[in-house]
């Protein structure tokens, strides 16, 4: 008995009536929603890029002025009156907003008085190249709570 197996690569497909919806399978969305959806992340995605930068933008600190202009524009909040012979006879406080003493240069200073600010205001000075990122990361943490 010989078997008649049907030629499958012959076969044409017809064509489904207008009228009848083309079933799909709702496991696989149809390529448009993907497209669409795509388009909505990226868009979404290069929004919150802008608003970043723009945020970064607005927020930036003014640039730093030099030394040399620190030192130029820096005015204590005390007023000194000497005599003739550089002996101070009298001190006065001229600015209420703000205490700002005479200018004492870094060559004056002690060192003990430098490591004791240094220990108190950044323990682990030494450790870290400029940034310390466990006191950001902790700064950050704080201010999230």
């Amino acid at each position: 008995m010989k078997t008649v197996m049907p030629n499958l690569f012959r076969h044409k497909a017809r064509a489904a009536p207008e009228s009848a919806p083309i079933a799909q399978d709702s496991a696989d969305p149809p390529l448009s929603r993907n497209k669409f959806g795509m388009t909505i992340g990226l868009a979404l995605l290069a929004t919150l890029f802008l608003a970043a930068i723009t945020l970064d933008t607005l927020t930036a600190a003014p640039p730093l002025p030099s030394y040399a202009q620190a030192r130029t524009n820096y005015r204590p909040s005390e007023a000194w009156l000497y005599d003739r012979r550089g002996r101070l006879l009298d001190a006065m406080r001229v600015d209420f907003q703000s205490r700002r003493l005479a200018w004492t240069p870094l060559a004056e200073v002690s060192p003990d008085a430098a490591k004791a600010i240094v220990a108190v205001e950044d323990r682990r000075f030494r450790l870290h190249e400029g940034v310390d990122w466990l006191s950001i990361g902790a700064a950050l943490r704080d201010r999230l709570r």
